[in-house]
């Protein structure tokens, strides 16, 4: 690896200010956990550019619009690269690694061009790695790839940054609990080493699981986070996932979503309004709110109303 040029990083909001496109989306205004995603808009025509090396992994997917050009990696050979929307072909760039690049997008002048970066901590996959797979954190390397076809990462990303947009109470623990999908599919299909993920049964015990949903119930109108609800029961998020599943038969995520209309039914029943148990319940978008109540009920939140 050549000599760096560039300062060395600690944060991704720091790689950021490298990136020559304008940021338009950033996770870091919510406070979620474990995984960051950027979304960029880029001008229609860039010459070259580098940055330094990354300060954790970043996955880039480009969002809108196609790009034809080159790009370098800690300042080897140009290789030439073509990309489209509709394709979902992604690049890996593991920590440390500097990339550079030089485009020249496919479409039209004043084409829109966007790029969105997930970034996730080396620490967060050894962490995984260990608990869930018994591999030593100095055995797992993700190395850099260019260019993978890989559409359950790229749907993935793709529904993180929809989530985000959405701003919905359920942000943060759909966060997580992408991180955590995301980091066993890194670990899988694109990580360095044999692995062999260990049996986890029984679920909750009685004490775990009422504490649980003791907690969820009395904060339904906030954001619940996933590692929150782990702590209550002293095991990791990853073996929380598995256990409050074997347990309810929901995840946490479709647990809260379950019960927050459980409580709307009964909200609307004493006639609130439907903008009122919205915001009670912790929905910003009542449009939102509206669409995942017809979802659970199969009528719209007055409907149901009308027929009590």
């Amino acid at each position: 690896m050549s000599r760096r040029r560039f300062r060395k990083l600690e944060t991704s909001s720091e790689f950021d200010e490298y990136v020559p496109g304008k940021v338009i989306l950033s996770s870091r205004l919510v406070n979620w956990n474990n995984l960051e995603i950027t979304e960029f808009s880029f001008p229609d025509f860039l010459e070259d550019g580098s940055a330094p090396g990354l300060p954790c992994h970043g996955l880039a997917l480009l969002t809108e619009g196609a790009i034809n050009g080159e790009c370098s990696v800690n300042r080897g050979p140009w290789k030439r690269r073509s990309v489209e929307y509709s394709e979902f072909y992604m690049d890996f760039w593991p920590e440390g690694y500097e990339p550079n690049w030089r485009w020249w997008p496919l479409a039209e002048p004043g084409q829109i061009l966007q790029l969105a970066t997930v970034y996730l901590q080396q620490g967060f996959l050894e962490k995984l790695a260990a608990e869930v797979l018994d591999v030593e954190p100095e055995r797992v390397e993700l190395p850099i790839k260019l260019s993978v076809k890989d559409e359950f990462v790229s749907q993935l990303i793709l529904a993180v940054r929809d989530e985000l947009k959405q701003g919905n109470p359920c942000g943060p623990i759909y966060a997580e609990t992408a991180a955590q999908m995301l980091a066993l599919h890194l670990l899988s299909r694109h990580c360095t080493f044999s692995h062999r993920i260990k049996p986890c049964k029984g679920g909750l015990s009685k004490l775990q699981l009422r504490s649980v949903l003791d907690y969820i119930d009395s904060h339904l109108g906030e954001e619940i986070s996933l590692e929150i609800l782990a702590s209550l029961t002293g095991l990791t998020t990853f073996h929380f996932l598995r256990l409050f599943k074997q347990s309810t038969g929901k995840t946490p995520l479709q647990f809260i979503i379950h019960t927050r209309m459980e409580r709307a039914k009964a909200l609307l029943a004493v006639q609130m309004s439907v903008t009122e148990v919205a915001l009670e319940l912790g929905y910003e978008s009542v449009g939102h709110f509206i669409a995942l109540f017809k979802r659970h009920t199969g009528l719209t939140p007055l409907a149901y109303q009308k027929r009590l």
